[in-house]
């Protein structure tokens, strides 16, 4: 429409928007989320836009995969932003891209992932002030997913939770995992504890597995 032509324009010539700000603000914005698209056609509006094509077959798949086992859309789009294609178009089309420096302002992803961790750690929704330390924080690279969860688990907040070992245990399957424990490993962690094993030790247990990668792919950050 006009008015968010003219809108978008000013801001990329006059304000130093970029076309990458253009595209995570029509994506993120009420009126796109209310298509509520399907995974696929989802896919479809990515290639459209950022590659100015339609969806090739195996792309359309590899992407509609991973968002069906679990792959935050922001995630995706974020793949795409920084793809070699994306900014071929861009430079064709002698547009600053966007992604040529890591965005200063957190995704939906990243913020979804910290308050994942209020909810599921501390068993309460976020503060404004501390969601936005710590997911600017992962934005900007100065820490990784398994610093903040750590900085969660062993902040004065958790520690005056006085949460015994079972439900220290507990805590870090639907934290970590997303999960409940399977008896067989939370007896593990739970031994380990009564044998001497630091809390600290047994959450880099949870934080260098695999689940944990999985966990972090699906968010779009650093592990």
């Amino acid at each position: 429409d006009e008015d968010g032509l003219k809108y978008w324009t000013k801001q990329i010539e006059d304000e130093g928007k970029t076309v990458a700000d253009l595209i995570r603000g029509v994506i993120g914005s009420a009126e796109f989320e209310a298509k509520k698209l399907s995974d696929g056609d989802y896919v479809d509006t990515l290639y459209k836009v950022c590659c100015n094509r339609a969806s090739d077959a195996e792309g359309k798949k590899y992407w509609t995969d991973k968002l069906g086992a679990g792959t935050d859309r922001d995630a995706v789009l974020e793949s795409f932003l920084n793809s070699q294609e994306y900014a071929d178009v861009c430079a064709n089309s002698n547009v600053n891209s966007g992604t040529s420096t890591p965005s200063k302002t957190p995704s939906r992803a990243t913020l979804s992932f910290v308050e994942r961790l209020y909810k599921k750690c501390l068993g309460r929704s976020s503060e404004s002030d501390g969601k936005d330390y710590w997911a600017g924080n992962i934005t900007s690279k100065k820490v990784s997913g398994s610093a903040v969860a750590r900085g969660f688990f062993f902040s004065a907040e958790y520690t005056a939770k006085n949460r015994t070992n079972e439900e220290f245990v507990t805590d870090l399957y639907a934290s970590i995992f997303g999960r409940e424990a399977d008896s067989e490993g939370y007896q593990y962690w739970l031994n380990k504890l009564k044998n001497g094993t630091s809390r600290e030790e047994v959450f880099n247990g949870f934080a260098n597995s695999k689940e944990w990668d999985g966990m972090c792919n699906k968010y779009g950050i650093t592990k």
